[in-house]
């Protein structure tokens, strides 16, 4: 995943921001909407290229099909070996990104006074994943692939 320095550091630091304040609410959905906010290098970088599939689906499945965090923490790592065979695919396709990831960013989040924090991170997958509108018919197909073959 490509990231300047001080967005890596940023969302480190949110990480432990957020551990710190309620490891129960510690969700993976962070690390999704972190990746899909960060998508530069993936024209020639099949990694970035699967990153971004990989957390798009795990936002999906998340935000529209009810996947519960426990359930995307073991699903996430059988995306690309169950999504690609079962649709005949040799490889993640380019998603070209939104023009704008969405007005909630690893930095927005930083800055946030904590009665707000808790509740901003709460909407940044809804955030995210309504940025990547464009791609949803894609997205839904990998991610029903995903469910029904599992």
């Amino acid at each position: 995943m490509e990231s300047a320095p001080a967005c890596w550091r940023l969302y480190g630091e949110l990480t432990i921001r957020l551990l710190a304040l309620s490891p129960a609410a510690a969700q993976p959905s962070h690390v999704d909407c972190f990746a899909t906010q960060h998508t530069g290098g993936a024209d020639n970088d099949r990694r970035q290229r699967s990153s971004i599939a990989v957390h798009l689906v795990a936002l999906c499945a998340r935000i529209e099909r009810g996947i519960t965090a426990v359930q995307l923490q073991r699903l996430r790592p059988r995306v690309s070996a169950t999504v690609l065979p079962t649709l005949g695919m040799d490889d993640w396709p380019l998603l070209t990104p939104p023009d704008d990831y969405g007005e909630l960013t690893v930095a927005v989040l930083w800055n946030l006074p904590d009665d707000e924090f808790g509740p901003s991170l709460a909407d940044w997958p809804g955030c995210v994943w309504s940025a990547w509108q464009h791609q949803h018919a894609t997205v839904r197909v990998w991610t029903d692939a995903l469910l029904e073959a599992l």
